[in-house]
This record gives structure tokens, sequence and C-alpha cells, in this order.
């Protein structure tokens, strides 16, 4: 791998793959893997805040992880595989008013070296869902339920620089993993 950092990211909707994919293209690579909401990352109870999609708190405290992420990693000599970075601040915050996300726009947040947005049909993504055996937040109902909704979200995970799109659905995560490797060591020229 490069000598500068390497910050690959893996975004997605819930129960894209994100995190089974993360950790398998982390281990493939030896790199290290970063996965946790904010507030898992916090270790705080944040229910009330996360519920709220629209909050601009709750925005902030994803910045605020993909920050510390840019911050922690900056001399790291091994890459990280990042579950959620940028792309997932700003697309799952699509109710957040644009003057939070405008005023935010100059945080020092390196950009991901490659970033790859998980894409998974609607019905395998609620059956990933249904499988993990959780509440549906009133996010996740949303996107259930307004069609809309879910295809701005989607566009918005689109919308980076480089965003590499791969389809997860019918796939095993090993392979999911491999093509995301393939296009690593293509991209940052290693073997």
């Amino acid at each position: 791998m490069p000598d500068t950092n390497v910050i690959i990211a893996i975004e997605g909707l819930d129960g894209s793959g994100k995190t089974s994919v993360g950790a398998a293209l982390a281990a493939e690579l030896g790199a290290e893997f970063v996965s946790g909401t904010p507030s898992s990352w916090l270790g705080a109870d944040l229910n009330t805040l996360m519920r709220d999609y629209t909050a601009p708190a709750r925005y902030l405290l994803y910045l605020a992880r993909a920050v510390w992420i840019g911050q922690s990693y900056t001399d790291s000599e091994l890459p990280v595989v990042v579950d959620r970075y940028l792309a997932s601040c700003h697309a799952l915050h699509v109710g957040v008013p644009r003057k939070y996300r405008d005023s935010l726009a100059g945080l020092p947040v390196p950009p991901p070296s490659l970033a790859f947005y998980l894409d998974v049909s609607e019905p395998e993504r609620l059956r990933r869902l249904a499988m993990r055996g959780l509440p549906e937040d009133p996010f996740e109902r949303e996107l259930r339920q307004d069609a809309e909704f879910r295809a701005l979200v989607q566009c918005r995970f689109m919308a980076g620089d480089g965003m590499i799109h791969i389809q997860t659905d019918g796939l095993p995560v090993c392979d999911v993993a491999s093509r995301a490797a393939e296009r690593v060591r293509s991209a940052l020229g290693v073997e």
C-alpha cells in the first residue's frame, strides 16, 4: 500500500452489507477496520437523538466521527476501511437544513482514497434487516414506505466524486470484498 494514509469508505443503506464486506475487505488488504454508528462510537445512549434523522445534532455526530477518523488515521501506516464515512453523513441526513451542511463544508475531513456504494434491492435489504430482529427506526420506516425518499437518499450516496457502485444481491460477502479489493489495488497501483 502507499506510504500516505489510505481511507477506503464503505457506504450504503442499512442491510447493504457494509459491515460484513468492510471487515472482509480490511482482512484481505491487511487494513484496519472502523465500524459503528456515532452512538456506539461515543458509548452513549443517544437513542432519542439517533431516531431524529433531521436533527442537526445527529448530523454533527456523524461529521464528528468522520473528522475523528480522518485525524486518527492521518499518519497510519496501514490503510483503514471505514463502515460509513462522508457520503453517509450527507445521504442519511437529507432532512437537515442546508444552512448546517453549507456552514460545515470546511471541516478538516480528508476525502476517502476510494469509496464504494454497496447497493441491494429493496426486498433483499428488508429481508436482511428483518434477520437482525431489531425494531424499525423512523428513518428505515420512511425508506421502506416512500420510494421517492429512498431514491433521494441513494442519489445522495452516489453524488460523491468517484463513488464505485457494487450490487450485493445474491453475492457472497467474500466475492463482494474481492471485487472491492481488486479495485483498491488497481486504483492505488499495488498488487
